[in-house]
């Protein structure tokens, strides 16, 4: 592997990232009302991990529904979550597009984007994480315990990747010229679903592009738990960096505090990636 290549793919991840975070914090703020501020102010100031829910449903509820509409079975919520999809999907052709270049890969099969794959699949899948991510959202304004609403929230996660490792089992079937009406459940109960698991989370932490869509399971579980922990280091840092001029201007709970939940969430992503930079390195050696 062209080690300078897989830098520059992982700077450029992490760049496109950031960029596109700071964007969607900077819109948000940009249209919020002075009274939703106030309230993504009093929320911050009020986190902990005992009661750390406070405003929460204003706040992590509000930022959901001002993209993905009031109701789940609405014309704008499957719009929006088409529109996630597609997206997600541009991101795939172009993450393996780069590295095919990047890395002289061209041999690689496509077969994996064909659009079967991507409406049968990726749009069922991401408008259900979006159904799961509403109701997680809903249950977190009963409870003010940060911990039961990750621990509520890995729960549902496994449960859909499950109902999602069936479904991606019965199209794999289904491409083995094996029919649909001839699948049997007790060859998915053998070794199928112990194998297919093990060829899936071998595909996820390789970072192989042929699986980037199974990252759009968590991305929901990941959005409730990093507003979270956002708050709660934004509540933190604020009380740091308000001794440093440099970060005054960026980090003011008080007046931007949705950019302020910005600020901290690109210098946790890159906290993050100057971590994972050597283990990058060394799983595409």
């Amino acid at each position: 592997m062209n080690i300078f290549g897989g830098i520059v793919v992982y700077v450029g991840s992490w760049a496109t990232l950031i960029a596109g975070i700071w964007t969607l914090f900077d819109k948000i703020s940009n249209v919020t009302s002075p009274d939703f501020n106030a309230k993504v102010t009093l929320w911050i100031q009020n986190i902990n991990f005992n009661t750390g829910n406070i405003h929460t449903n204003q706040v992590l509820f509000g930022f959901f529904t001002r993209f993905f509409g009031e109701k789940q079975f609405s014309l704008k919520s499957v719009y929006r979550s088409a529109l996630y999809t597609i997206f997600t999907f541009l991101l795939c052709v172009l993450n393996y597009y780069f590295q095919s270049i990047i890395w002289n890969r061209h041999e690689e099969k496509v077969d994996f984007y064909s659009g079967s794959i991507y409406f049968f699949y990726m749009l069922f899948q991401d408008y259900f994480a979006l159904f799961k991510t509403r109701a997680i959202l809903k249950l977190s304004k009963k409870s003010r315990n940060i911990f039961f609403i990750i621990a509520l929230d890995l729960f549902s996660t496994i449960i859909i990747l499950l109902i999602s490792i069936f479904f991606m089992s019965l199209f794999v079937t289904y491409l083995d010229d094996r029919p649909l009406t001839n699948v049997k459940f007790s060859y998915i109960e053998q070794d199928f679903w112990l194998n297919y698991i093990i060829f899936i989370k071998g595909g996820i932490l390789t970072f192989d592009r042929s699986f980037l869509f199974f990252y759009t399971i968590f991305l929901g579980t990941l959005w409730v738990i990093f507003i979270q922990l956002t708050g709660l280091f934004t509540k933190i840092f604020s009380q740091i960096f308000k001794y440093f001029n440099l970060f005054k201007s960026i980090i003011d709970i008080q007046q931007q505090p949705i950019k302020s939940l910005g600020a901290i969430s690109i210098l946790g992503i890159t906290f993050m990636y100057a971590l994972g930079l050597p283990i990058y390195l060394l799983i595409h050696k």
